[in-house]
């Protein structure tokens, strides 16, 4: 995959097979390998970059113990190096990212070599609205044949965020990850996944597929107490609609479990439809025959059943006026929000606190919202007997963003 912007990409991906015994990677004691890796088009800046390990195959023997580092960056290539203190590694093949994108902080790789049991490690960035965070493990040394280890993101804040260790065992000489931090829109990841233990595959899901975004799992950590070669893999593929990925081992690897998380990460920057302005009108009407009607002005469209409704808004239209009617009862409160605009803090939403005066029991809410999208965005209206919620669905349902919520409450005498 490849975006353009002004000539300069903005995004690219790979897939890089050099660290492998078959065409000739051999790392030993005090033997480094180093592999160049060339964008398939010019960055504007030299971009962050993102290592996905996909296979990895370890020699039978002690200590196993690999890093690697970026040696080299510019706007056109990159230079990794892996080095082995002992003669163990086989295999090393990964996915690589290159983005330059302001939503994602992509932090250099990190090196522990303090592995004591529920260690903390703290990491400074620079993404002020900063909402969430993975980690990636990438390489590992060991003492001995038996690992029982993760690690996840344990807090995010907007200037650190902390890695934790689980480890259950004192076999563990080091680790390294990169860390990934985000604003909220940027990416979305599943929770903590532990495939079952035993040869081959281990574990095998398919989900639908998401066209403004890519997939990959990350891996975490896993449990393996076997005297043979430590060998696991992630493989994919598209079928029709869905991606089907896969958690295996290979070549009769013994494997207790893998533990890793499911991430999607977003290209197109979809943010939800805000309120630019809103009108609001108040009398006395007898004639109210819908305790609430909710209607969408340019499309012709209004909802008045109780019931949950989709509608899709095309991109074409920057503006959309949506009108929400309702019949106010003597003794309520109506109280709500609007958005007003997106990661913005704490005053991102116009509150609504309407009292019952003077008779007026009608109120007309005239919502004048603008959107920013190369795609059509999708409503979906719920509609209860004391309240309506508006939310705007993106990326096939993985995001969901209130743009719109009125409640009737009562009053206490």
């Amino acid at each position: 995959m490849l975006i353009l912007i002004e000539g300069y990409i903005i995004f690219d991906q790979g897939y890089n097979e050099q660290f492998l015994y078959t065409t000739g990677f051999s790392c030993s004691i005090s033997n480094t390998i180093t592999t160049t890796v060339t964008f398939s088009g010019t960055f504007q800046v030299p971009p962050q970059i993102l290592l996905i390990p996909k296979s990895i195959s370890m020699k039978n023997q002690s200590p196993r113990t690999f890093d690697y580092d970026i040696i080299s960056l510019t706007t056109q290539q990159f230079q990794i190096k892996i080095t082995c203190p002992s003669d163990v590694m086989v295999k090393y093949l990964f996915n690589w990212y290159a983005v330059n994108d302001n939503r994602i902080v992509i932090l250099e790789k990190k090196k522990q070599t303090s592995c004591l049991d529920q260690s903390i490690y703290t990491h400074s960035h620079n993404l002020s609205k900063a909402k969430q965070a993975f980690v990636i493990l990438q390489s590992w040394g060991m003492s001995a044949l038996n690992l029982d280890f993760y690690i996840e993101v344990y807090e995010i804040t907007s200037t650190s965020v902390k890695i934790k260790l689980h480890n259950s065992n004192s076999n563990l000489l080091q680790i390294g990850y990169q860390i990934v931090i985000g604003t909220q829109e940027a990416f979305v990841q599943s929770s903590l996944i532990a495939s079952p233990g035993g040869q081959n595959v281990l574990l095998t899901k398919s989900i639908p597929k998401l066209n403004l975004g890519f997939l990959f799992p990350s891996l975490a950590g896993f449990s393996w107490s076997n005297i043979g070669n430590i060998r696991m893999q992630f493989s994919q593929q598209s079928i029709l609609e869905n991606i089907e990925y896969t958690c295996e081992t290979f070549d009769v690897t013994q494997m207790n479990t893998i533990r890793f998380n499911e991430l999607w990460v977003f290209q197109e920057i979809l943010t939800p439809m805000y309120v630019y302005s809103y009108r609001i009108t108040k009398k006395y009407d007898k004639y109210i025959s819908d305790p609430i009607k909710i209607m969408l002005i340019e499309l012709n469209q209004e909802y008045t059943n109780i019931g949950d409704f989709q509608v899709s808004i095309p991109n074409a239209l920057k503006t959309v006026i949506i009108q929400i009617e309702l019949k106010f009862q003597p003794g309520e409160k109506l109280i709500g929000t609007f958005l007003k605009c997106f990661d913005c803090g704490s005053q991102n939403v116009y509150r609504i606190e309407q009292n019952y005066l003077c008779g007026n029991n009608f109120i007309r809410y005239r919502l004048l919202f603008k959107q920013q999208s190369n795609f059509d965005q999708t409503l979906q209206i719920s509609i209860g007997i004391s309240e309506i919620k508006i939310k705007q669905i993106i990326n096939q349902s993985v995001q969901q963003y209130q743009i719109a919520q009125l409640k009737f409450v009562e009053v206490n005498p």
